[in-house]
């Protein structure tokens, strides 16, 4: 007190600093008395309020860890609890009552409902005495998992319909233009060898077969009987056996032969087209310049094709150095096909036969270098070059925040496209240091659309045409939603939330005391109020469509969502909820946009997890719940959308996003 003792007598605050202040424990209340006052721990607190210290009560959910993932149908639960007096609290698991031991841990026993894939595990704890509560919260995810960054089997592919291979073939044949067919059939290849040129009309080869032995039978008695004239006759014999060569060979039918080689070769271009399933070689406007080389007529000839095409089957298989690329080993099954053969000779006698026997043996010639030339290591090169640039997964995925592996197992070839069937590794290309660190994704097991990517399928679901089609798997959309969580792509922090149809409303104290709670009118001091989401757990694709014709029902466990300012956390939930995944291509800039937003009859849970303004949580879920399909729409709109990659230097521009049986299509088309 203070004053004069007789007329005045006034009380001083401690609890205001007055008359010397107090020694309260922080985490305790002061209750002013008349010449006193008094210190109590505040709800949820104990120990010694004054002098001492207020510790927390305290509730853990020990095991199984928050994310775990379990096929079993039931799960035990551990956890353990912290309080003055034991006596005086009572803890609930999911509603149901659990002893607390001497040491503060419990166990029990809870069954998982394999129909739903997050199951919550809700601890409570309340202090009878004060009826403060406080609570823990883990999610066990009842599904098969992937490792994130291990691999997704079967499970991404790249269609390529046959009107795409026309850019392949640009660039093939851009390489090829500076072939030369004297690569083919280089100079002084010998088509025509040994041949007769220049025949004898007589063709009397019995004849002077005749001679040429009498001749010789003659001049072979002279040297048996004539010893001393043995020089003279060799000589003799010499003469005869020219004279006798000289006769046979006109008397037996030839009088020229010898072989004709090429001079030059040339062509006016070289034109590759590319099927899905074979390749189509076509030199046109071939000349050959020849030049015979023979023991008595000059002969120079000119022949000519209008083109000479060489058609081979082929198949894709992946790199074995490489599986993330594809190559043809060999092509095979060489069809070649002439058009136009003429010659022009010019020769110092009539040789027609013998021309034929050199166009014969050109085209021939040609068929064989052509057949070896499609075939050889130079093509396949040049072909599994301009493969090696094609690149349509790995931006996709770079543009969705994930450093991506997708080797290839599979690829199937029809009349109307080539299909790649991938396996995908994943790994979060930008982790943010303040986001969860996420080890497992849910795998749903799905039938690879080996069908719908096929022959029999060459428009999209909708009947559009296509050029490019990529198309993922539910597990893999689900490793994507895991690394947009570990790159913050999901997080969110906002000053204003939307209400009805109107402008976003600044987020108050008095606008969260009218919609939420009149509890938030404590906070009417306090200056920055923001609402933040943070993921703990990565939204999950179950394999469903929405009901609306939406990509995706998509599963979102355990967002949390703070109250917050400058000041501190003023409360904490925990969020279950579903939205609808859908994808839309943006025309002007041709990126393609991720749309989320809640179904109209979605249901949430919640779960008040910190709660310094004591509010009441039954109040909370009842008036939150009108307010969660906005904050989701807000949720939505933080996830970027991500270009199409180039496809050999054209830009790509979605055609449409569908459904392929069982996974997701994004199907594109070529321009510019």
């Amino acid at each position: 007190f203070e004053g004069d003792g007789a007329t005045t007598c006034e009380d001083l605050d401690e609890c205001l600093g007055e008359g010397g202040g107090n020694d309260c424990s922080e985490n305790a209340v002061c209750a002013n008395s008349a010449g006193s006052f008094d210190c109590s721990c505040r709800a949820g607190h104990y120990g010694d309020p004054r002098g001492g210290a207020c510790e927390p009560m305290g509730l853990e959910i020990s095991s199984p860890s928050h994310g775990s993932f379990s096929e079993e149908w039931a799960i035990e639960v551990e956890g353990r609890v912290v309080a003055e007096n034991l006596d005086d609290i009572d803890v609930t698991v999911n509603g149901i009552p659990v002893d607390v031991g001497n040491t503060g841990s419990f166990t029990i026993t809870l069954t998982l409902d394999q129909d739903e894939i997050f199951n919550g595990v809700r601890a409570e704890l309340m202090h009878s005495p004060t009826g403060f509560k406080i609570r823990d919260r883990v999610v066990v995810i009842a599904a098969q998992s992937a490792p994130l960054g291990g691999t997704v089997w079967q499970s991404s592919a790249v269609r390529i319909a046959k009107g795409s291979f026309e850019t392949l073939e640009r660039i093939v044949n851009d390489e090829l233009g500076g072939s030369d067919l004297s690569d083919l059939i280089p100079k002084d290849t010998k088509l025509v060898e040994d041949e007769c040129f220049v025949e004898n009309p007589t063709k009397a080869r019995g004849f002077g077969d005749s001679i040429g032995g009498f001749v010789q039978g003659t001049v072979e008695t002279i040297v048996d009987t004539t010893e001393d004239a043995i020089d003279t006759a060799e000589e003799a014999i010499d003469t005869v056996e020219d004279a006798v060569d000289a006769i046979g060979g006109a008397l037996s039918g030839c009088l020229t032969w010898g072989d004709v080689k090429v001079r030059d070769a040339q062509y006016n271009g070289i034109e590759l087209k590319v099927g899905p399933q074979e390749i189509t070689v076509t030199l046109k406007g071939i000349k050959v310049d020849l030049k015979a080389d023979t023991n008595a007529v000059d002969c120079d000839i000119e022949i000519t094709a209008d083109s000479a095409t060489a058609m081979a089957s082929y198949s894709l298989d992946p790199d074995p150095s490489d599986q993330t690329n594809m190559g043809i080993s060999q092509l095979k099954n060489v069809r070649v096909d002439f058009s136009g053969f003429e010659e022009d000779f010019d020769c110092d006698y009539n040789m027609g036969s013998a021309v034929q026997s050199m166009v014969g043996g050109l085209e021939g010639e040609v068929r064989d270098q052509l057949n070896n030339f499609v075939q050889s290591d130079a093509m396949t090169g040049e072909i599994n070059g301009a493969l090696s640039q094609l690149e349509i997964a790995k931006p996709i995925f770079a543009g969705m925040g994930a450093s991506s592996s997708t080797p290839i197992f599979d690829i199937k070839q029809d009349g109307e496209g080539i299909t790649l069937a991938m396996d995908t590794v994943l790994t979060t290309l930008d982790p943010n240091p303040s986001s969860p660190v996420l080890t497992e994704t849910v795998s749903v097991p799905q039938q690879f659309p080996f069908a719908q990517l096929s022959s029999s399928f060459p428009l999209t679901p909708r009947g559009r045409p296509y050029d490019i089609a990529f198309v993922l798997s539910d597990s893999v959309l689900n490793q994507i939603m895991a690394v947009q969580v570990e790159g913050g792509e999901f997080d969110l922090e906002v000053a204003e939330i939307p209400i009805g149809t109107g402008d976003p409303t600044p987020i108050t104290a008095v606008l969260l005391s009218l919609l939420v709670s009149p509890k938030f009118a404590g906070l009417a001091s306090v200056q920055g109020l923001r609402l933040r989401m943070s993921p703990t757990l990565a939204p999950v694709l179950a394999g469903k469509a929405g009901p609306n014709g939406e990509l995706a029902m998509v599963l979102l466990s355990h967002l949390l969502l703070d109250v917050v300012s400058e000041d501190g956390l003023h409360a904490r939930m925990a969020v279950d909820t579903t939205m609808l995944l859908d994808f839309e291509a943006d025309e002007g800039t041709g990126r393609v946009m991720p749309l989320i937003k809640s179904p109209k009859d979605a249901s949430s849970q919640m779960t008040l997890l910190d709660n310094p303004l004591n509010l009441d949580e039954l109040e909370i879920r009842e008036k939150m719940a009108p307010l969660i399909p906005e904050l989701v729409s807000l949720l939505g709109g933080s996830i970027p959308s991500f270009a199409l990659p180039n496809f050999f230097g054209l830009t790509l521009s979605a055609a449409e996003i569908s459904r392929v049986g069982d996974f997701v299509g994004i199907f594109v088309n070529r321009s510019g």
